[in-house]
This record gives structure tokens, sequence and C-alpha cells, in this order.
């Protein structure tokens, strides 16, 4: 095999990795957006209809930090999923 070719392979394998690991990032940043969204509106919910409730800064904190896991794990798995692509590939 000619070292040209060998080149245009690694550049293809390249590129083709470069463009699953983008459709990766897009899917876990869509889910990202939505757990946030998702996480913020049931916490509005819930301060709303409490009418007067007074919350404790842990509650808030909590919600918040639920929210915070609940957004990166898409970009958690999505990594993990490449990781093992990448493994079975060598």
């Amino acid at each position: 095999m000619s070292t040209n070719t060998q080149s245009s392979d690694r550049v293809r394998e390249a590129v083709d990795t470069l463009i699953l690991t983008e459709v990766f990032l897009m899917q876990a940043a869509v889910e990202s957006v939505t757990a946030i969204g998702d996480g913020v509106s049931s916490l509005g919910r819930k301060m709303v209809t409490s009418e007067g409730a007074v919350y404790p800064e842990d509650s808030i904190k909590g919600a918040l930090q639920h929210i915070a896991d609940e957004a990166l794990e898409p970009y958690r798995s999505r990594f993990q999923h490449l990781k093992r692509l990448r493994n079975s590939a060598e």
C-alpha cells in the first residue's frame, strides 16, 4: 500500500471521527438545554405554587445541583460511547 493511500485513509478516518463527534455533541447540547429548561421551569412552578413559602438555601442549592447534573449527563454518556467506539476500532 502506498504512503499516499495510507495518508488518505488516515485523513478519511479522522474526518469521519470528527463528524461523528460533532453529531454526538449536537445531540448532547440539545438534551442539555432541554434538561436545563425543564429544571428551571419545574423550580419556578414549585416556587410560584407554594404561595409565599420561603425556600431554605439548601433546597434551592439542591435543586440547582440536580439541574446541573441532568445537564451534564448527555455529554458524559456521549463521551463514554465515543471512547468505547474508539477503543473497539483499535
